[in-house]
């Protein structure tokens, strides 16, 4: 998952504090994933991908 879209994801869910939310983690971890700090999990990548307002399933 590029930095683009997971920043799309995250607007599309209101900001970082809402996807954080949604998501279960603490909006500092959002920003980590953004600045490509933390490593995103292939578990919570594949949730984060069905969050996506492009998601068709």
């Amino acid at each position: 998952m590029t930095r683009a879209e997971l920043e799309t994801i995250v607007m599309s869910w209101g900001g970082v504090d809402n996807f954080a939310k949604v998501m279960h983690v603490t909006p500092r971890t959002v920003y980590y994933w953004l600045a490509g700090t933390r490593r995103i999990t292939p578990m919570a990548e594949t949730l984060i991908r069905m969050l996506s307002p492009t998601n068709n399933s």
